[in-house]
């Protein structure tokens, strides 16, 4: 079992947003991503996913690197809004190679952090 965490400041992810808008963001954040999290009141959705990619890339035990991108880890939510992680081919081979089979996650955010917690198991 493989455990990485990840907090953000959601002011910094609002800065990025302000910044850039979508032209770097499409390389951190899949369509599926960006349409889930701007239709949101705040930045806190964003913040979230952003931690949830960084969290996943640590308990891969890579970090981001050249075998692991931002788009290789989509966070996706289920029906009931439950997070849920779903990998690249890149992903896949790395989530492999740690033995594992699943990539189980957890969000949480309050006024000015997003934190998540990732489980590969």
């Amino acid at each position: 079992m493989y455990i990485g965490t990840d907090i953000v400041e959601i002011s910094r992810v609002q800065r990025l947003l302000e910044r850039y808008d979508k032209s770097l963001c499409r390389f951190i954040f899949t369509p599926s991503e960006w349409n889930y999290c701007y239709g949101k009141p705040t930045c806190a959705s964003f913040a979230a996913c952003f931690a949830a990619k960084e969290a996943v890339a640590k308990a891969l035990t890579t970090g981001f690197c050249q075998q692991l991108g931002w788009l290789s880890i989509e966070v996706l939510h289920q029906p009931n809004g439950m997070p849920y992680v779903r990998l690249d081919e890149r992903g896949q081979a790395l989530l492999k190679r740690c033995g594992a089979t699943q990539v189980h996650i957890s969000l949480s955010h309050c006024k000015t952090y997003a934190l998540a917690m990732a489980v590969i198991s």
